[in-house]
């Protein structure tokens, strides 16, 4: 279990409190009574292993990693093959080493619609996504600051702040430090959320100092990931577990095939319409949601049939112009922030493609693997590029890091 230990008033604090002051706190951030029960007895589990075994009522981290390797875990475990009890330790453990060195129960993101916030904060933030709405912002990028804001209002209400004008740096230094436990990358989209929130509420004349100048800027190294790629191998595995004889399966076989065949984006897949399939020319042609430039794909044999399978025996017959569409009433589009990685899951875990801890297995990686097998057949960066719709080849060079035999020449 990977956290970061750090100097804590709760350092010497008695499980039986520590965990009662969880609890609490649990309650008050929106988790349901169902969560904080399965949670509390994995932790009066953690209590009755410390007093019967190690002899002490005092929490830490290496207590914490003792209990779950006495259940079994071992840390260099596929996270495929972990039980779902564990799993739930796991995920119990690690809430409660968090609150071990902060103090602080993060917010479900679920309850952020549940939890109330005060009528000045909820008018300001709905000004702010009208602006950022009307500004042109892409779709992800709303979608991050209506995750993240939130989560900041809350924080500054809890801090005692009932107007917006009040924030001052220290509130905003509190909040980040607060967030800590996000990856790095995941920082960098919260302080830049933040950062221009503040400048909004500056020059509407909420705020008088410049308090966005005071957020830090966290680096980020351009392409410097390693992109997650599947050996052609698994991906025809990954294939051949499709039910193609029913409509789920139909429509989950021509998902995958625009994912591992052309290198579509899930964004352009779930928003494809049918009037991007020009089937006289045998391309698909469409504006991409993330970088809002015109896509030419060619429209294959083997997709295109794929897809004339699901649209004449397994799309719902509705009005709809999305391609694909909820296999089960009512019979809608997908959600636009739907990364269908439930989809890839399902296929991977049946045909026992495992991979190790961290890697990402969504259908993005589909993508990745197609860039990679273009490389290793001396297809020009350019061309790459222009197939997977990025702005400059340079985009795509980050799919030299896997091509291993052109790295050792």
């Amino acid at each position: 279990m990977e956290v970061q230990q750090g100097a804590s008033s709760r350092a010497h604090q008695p499980l039986e409190e520590l965990t009662a002051e969880a609890l609490r706190q649990m309650q008050e951030a929106g988790y349901s009574a169902s969560v904080r029960q399965s949670y509390g007895s994995v932790w009066r589990a953690l209590k009755r292993f410390a007093h019967q075994v190690e002899g002490t009522d005092q929490f830490s981290v290496g207590l914490a990693e003792r209990f779950l390797a006495h259940k079994g875990y071992r840390p260099d475990a596929c996270p495929d093959t972990v039980s779902r009890s564990l799993r739930r330790y796991l995920s119990s453990l690690r809430l409660l080493v968090g609150f071990h060195a902060t103090g602080r129960i993060r917010t479900k993101r679920s309850a952020h619609r549940r939890l109330p916030l005060p009528t000045h904060f909820q008018e300001v933030l709905a000004e702010y996504e009208r602006e950022c709405r009307l500004a042109g912002h892409r779709p992800a990028t709303l979608k991050n600051r209506r995750q993240h804001l939130p989560t900041l209002l809350l924080f500054l209400s809890r801090a005692g702040v009932e107007h917006l004008s009040e924030v001052r740096p220290a509130h905003i230094s509190d909040f980040l430090v607060g967030q800590g436990y996000h990856a790095s990358s995941t920082m960098g989209v919260i302080s830049s959320a933040v950062r221009c929130f503040l400048r909004f509420l500056q020059q509407r004349g909420i705020l008088q100092e410049d308090v966005a100048a005071t957020v830090p800027s966290v680096p980020r190294r351009t392409y410097s990931r390693i992109p997650s790629v599947w050996t052609e191998e698994e991906v025809e595995r990954l294939l051949a577990q499709v039910d193609r004889g029913s409509p789920q399966g139909k429509r989950d076989y021509a998902i995958l095939l625009l994912a591992a065949r052309l290198g579509m984006r899930v964004g352009d897949i779930v928003r494809l319409c049918l009037e991007h399939l020009r089937w006289e020319e045998r391309r698909i042609e469409l504006t991409q949601s993330k970088t809002r430039q015109p896509l030419v794909l060619p429209l294959t044999e083997e997709v295109g049939w794929a897809l004339i399978d699901y649209l004449r025996h397994g799309r719902p017959a509705v009005s709809h112009r999305e391609v694909f569409l909820r296999c089960a009433a009512p019979f809608g589009p997908l959600a636009h922030n739907d990364d269908l990685h439930y989809i890839i899951s399902k296929y991977r875990r049946q045909a026992s493609i495992f991979f190790p801890t961290g890697r990402p297995r969504g259908l993005h990686s589909l993508r990745h693997s197609l860039a990679s097998r273009l490389l290793s057949r001396d297809v020009p960066l350019a061309t790459i590029a222009d197939v997977l719709g990025h702005a400059n080849s340079e985009s795509a060079r980050v799919y030299t890091k896997v091509d291993l035999p052109h790295l050792r020449h």
